[in-house]
């Protein structure tokens, strides 16, 4: 594929119709695919550290699958585990997942990514009013830094979709949900991760990470035919959730 012809890929809003009838409209612009600061010390630019590839403005394979699952009335769906619920979304990019859950039954939405991201976040939030409207589901769009004590509180769920690159994102992400999912004051129940594996090692460390703390239990809740996406399940080991599930790993 030639460069213009991937540029055309992002020319026009993405069009995302849920089993349950209402319509995402979403602005998205083309990745730079291009890194634009030293890979050897990513650190000195944060924002370039996480996304130095200018992913976060696209809607991807493992974003649209959660979407899907999320406002599924049938089996394999994932609407139960937002319903009523306060959900906050990390690396929301374009909003897809998030809006998604609220047309699906959240109770509230807190969608969050870095300061580049957020005047796209914004607008698809404004685009698609409908959520908040005719769905009563308030939206709001934070600036959130991923790492311990970053998620905020009074949250029930943590979404995440096409977060995890590089290993360098697998360790902040990680300790992100962990903390929240651990903290002594209102921890969050559940964490839903919808990962492409767009590099092998990154999401296998990932998983690791995740299964590494011991208050935590991970499990598979769909991964499709050719395994390139998974969509992880992260509960608190005294909830009984995460054990149970994967036993009924949903394959498409």
């Amino acid at each position: 594929m030639d460069r213009g012809s991937f540029a055309d890929r992002f020319t026009k809003p993405h069009m995302f119709t849920s089993a349950g009838g209402f319509q995402l409209e979403l602005n998205q612009t083309a990745p730079s695919l291009s890194v634009s600061v030293s890979t050897s010390n990513p650190s000195d630019d944060p924002v370039a550290a996480v996304d130095e590839l200018g992913t976060g403005t696209t809607v991807w394979r493992a974003g649209l699958q959660l979407a899907r699952l999320l406002t599924s009335p049938s089996p394999p769906s994932l609407s139960h585990l937002i319903e009523n619920k306060r959900v906050l979304e990390l690396g929301s990019g374009t909003g897809l997942a998030g809006l998604a859950a609220g047309g699906a039954g959240a109770s509230s939405l807190l969608l969050t990514d870095l300061p580049p991201v957020l005047p796209l976040l914004r607008s698809n939030v404004s685009r698609n009013s409908f959520i908040q409207t005719m769905h009563g589901c308030p939206v709001a769009v934070a600036s959130l830094e991923w790492g311990p004590g970053a998620a905020p509180p009074d949250i029930d769920v943590i979404l995440a979709a096409d977060c995890n690159y590089h290993e360098r994102h697998a360790e902040p992400l990680s300790r992100t949900v962990a903390d929240a999912m651990t903290r002594e004051d209102g921890p969050v129940g559940q964490a839903v991760l919808s990962c492409e594996r767009h590099d092998p090692l990154a999401h296998a460390q990932l998983k690791q990470l995740l299964r590494a703390h011991p208050g935590l239990v991970v499990s598979t809740l769909w991964e499709s035919d050719d395994g390139r996406v998974e969509v992880i399940g992260v509960a608190r080991k005294d909830s009984g959730i995460g054990e149970e599930r994967d036993k009924k790993k949903q394959k498409r």
